[in-house]
């Protein structure tokens, strides 16, 4: 068997297991009842991700085919890796560390292996800056539309700072490239300088080559990379979308704005605990201390018990895209 495949085999049942133990964890009657208890707003639920993962697809098309691979993937393929590679993401720990190598390994037949790491590394990277600027949004939408306390205020100016300068680390990266400098920290580091200088001397000419492929987009090709970055801030909008409708399915009436701050708090506070596969137990944390920030009343039960409904419905959500994910792991596409 290829390494590959066997990878790719790898991958698969790694996303299996997972899924499976995720349901066994939730339970599949807990499941079931809170399809019940949302009723028919669980289709627009489900069917905003349609969405979502259409824009993904098509700015992860945008980054892959340059003057040098136009057409090289078409729209269908860009999608099946798109949905299979965050389906690897939620599924396993320390988040990415499933998807980017699939979708490299994916890519790599098609444009080459030089190619395929620039285009999912620098998809990464601006997937995670639009990140950056919708938590750098919503700061600012708390400031102007809620009233916190001071430490808060304090608090939310160190994120909005930190944010801040690693958008400006980010195009620094855009502009002259990350791998060489990612080896060159590593050379430095006692546990892995031996293992990180053998791989940069035999790997040098194509981390370089890499590296100009990365800054190629920001440099020659600067209206694909907005646009890009816009897509990927467009999905984050449209994302917010799901736990307006969620909790709306209750009974609750929040606005557009409020589902902006839950989203954004929940993502940041899961992000930062990467390492919990679904994001088991920050999400729930993000989503409760959102609701108490902006003032939202529960109809019944507590703020914690709402955060709790809202993660565990966003979460069947996931686990229903992470099943058609790895379905779409098994479908060849031209």
């Amino acid at each position: 068997m290829q390494k590959g495949k066997l990878f790719k085999n790898i991958l698969f049942f790694v996303a299996l297991v997972a899924l499976v133990g995720i349901v066994w964890k939730i339970g599949f009657f807990t499941i079931v009842e809170n399809i019940k208890h949302t009723g028919w707003w669980f289709v627009p639920i489900i069917g905003i991700w349609i969405v979502v993962y259409l824009i993904n697809a098509r700015a992860f098309q945008l980054v892959i085919c340059d003057e040098n691979n136009k057409g090289a993937v078409n729209f269908s393929k860009s999608l099946q890796l798109t949905i299979s590679g965050f389906a690897l993401n939620y599924s396993t720990p320390a988040g990415m560390m499933g998807g980017m190598p699939y979708r490299v390994m994916e890519l790599k037949p098609i444009v080459g292996i030089n190619k395929a790491t620039s285009s999912v590394v620098l998809y990464t990277m601006l997937h995670i800056m639009a990140h950056f600027i919708f938590w750098l949004t919503s700061i600012l939408m708390i400031g102007l539309f809620v009233t916190v306390s001071h430490k808060f205020t304090i608090l939310f100016i160190f994120i909005f700072a930190f944010f801040s300068a690693l958008i400006v680390l980010f195009f620094r990266g855009y502009k002259r490239g990350v791998l060489l400098k990612f080896f060159a920290l590593l050379k430095k580091q006692p546990l892995f300088k031996k293992t990180a200088i053998s791989f940069y001397e035999k790997k040098e000419a194509e981390l370089s080559d890499i590296d100009s492929q990365i800054s190629d987009l920001y440099l020659n090709r600067r209206k694909t990379f907005y646009q890009v970055l816009a897509l990927e801030f467009l999905g984050r909008l449209v994302n917010c979308l799901e736990v307006y409708f969620i909790v709306h399915a209750i009974g609750i009436d929040i606005t557009y704005m409020q589902a902006f701050v839950m989203v954004a708090m929940t993502t940041l506070l899961a992000n930062v605990l990467f390492f919990f596969p679904m994001q088991v137990g920050p999400r729930e944390v993000g989503y409760a201390g959102a609701i108490e920030l902006l003032k939202i009343v529960p109809l019944v039960g507590t703020v914690a018990g709402l955060g709790i409904y809202v993660s565990l419905v966003t979460r069947i959500r996931e686990l229903l895209w992470i099943g058609f994910g790895i379905i779409l792991m098994k479908i060849k596409t031209k």
